[in-house]
C-alpha cells in the first residue's frame, strides 16, 4: 500500500463516515488521520535499532593520504545513513577483497594519534559522530564495501510506499488507528485494535529482527 492507501485504510477503521481522502494534502479533520499514519510508520522504524529492511550496502572510494571520511562525503547531501555495521567493512585492492579490523575509538586514538604512517591500511574505527577513520594513511586509492542501517523513511507524497514488506503494512494501519483513537478519546476503538497491532508487530519482529523479543501493549 502507498501512503494514501494507508490513510484510507486507517480512516475506515476509526469509524469516520464516507470515503477518502483522495490526497494526503487535506485540510479537513482527516489531516489528523494523515498525521497518525506518518507517526505510526516512524514509531515502527524506531522501535528497534536494527530491522532487516532498513539495512543497505554502500561502496565508496578511498583517496591516497586521506584517513577520515564523513557520511556526507560518502553518501552526499540528504543521505539516510544512521549507523555503520562495523563487522561488514571490506577493502578491495588490485581485485583482492579482504576484511578490515575494527578497533574501539579510544583504543584507536591512544594507539595512532601521533603515529602518522602511510601504507596499506588494515584497521578502522568510527568516531562518536559516525566519521570513519582509517589506519595507516592510505598509500593509494582503494574501494571499501560495507553495510549500514538507514535512518527512518518519512512518507511525504500520496504514492510513497513504506519500505518494509507489503504484507506487514497493516502494522502501520493498526498503529495509526490506536494513535488517532487515543488522541480523540475513542478508547473502545483503541482497545479493539491494540491486540491486532501487537500480533502483527510480533510477526514482524520474528521475521525482521529475530534476535530481539518484543513486548507490545499498543503504541499511543
Amino acid at each position: 500500500m502507498n501512503f494514501i492507501n494507508l490513510v484510507q485504510e486507517t480512516r475506515n477503521r476509526v469509524g469516520i463516515q464516507g470515503v477518502g481522502p483522495s490526497s494526503i494534502d487535506t485540510t479537513t479533520y482527516e489531516a489528523q488521520v494523515v498525521s497518525a499514519v506518518k507517526d505510526s510508520w516512524l514509531n515502527i522504524q524506531n522501535l528497534r535499532p536494527v530491522w532487516k529492511w532498513m539495512r543497505d550496502t554502500k561502496s565508496f572510494l578511498i583517496s591516497q593520504g586521506v584517513s577520515e571520511y564523513t557520511p556526507l562525503t560518502i553518501f552526499g547531501p540528504n543521505h539516510r545513513h544512521r549507523t555503520w555495521l562495523k563487522d561488514t567493512f571490506y577493502i578491495t585492492s588490485n581485485g583482492n577483497k579482504s576484511s578490515l579490523r575494527y578497533v574501539d575509538y579510544d583504543v584507536y586514538i591512544n594507539r595512532y594519534i601521533n603515529n602518522i604512517v602511510e601504507g596499506p591500511f588494515y584497521e578502522f574505527t568510527i568516531r562518536p559522530y559516525d566519521n570513519a577513520l582509517l589506519f595507516p594513511l592510505p598509500d593509494e586509492a582503494y574501494s571499501i564495501d560495507c553495510d549500514y542501517q538507514k535512518s527512518p523513511q518519512e512518507l511525504t507524497t500520496d504514492s510513497a510506499v513504506p519500505e518494509l514488506p507489503g504484507y506487514f503494512h497493516m502494522a502501520i494501519v493498526y498503529g495509526a488507528v490506536q494513535l488517532y483513537a487515543a488522541a480523540i478519546g475513542f478508547l473502545e476503538v483503541y482497545d479493539e485494535f491494540s491486540t491486532q497491532h501487537a500480533i502483527v508487530l510480533g510477526n514482524l519482529m520474528r521475521e525482521q529482527n529475530p534476535r530481539e523479543r518484543l513486548k507490545v501493549r499498543g503504541i499511543a
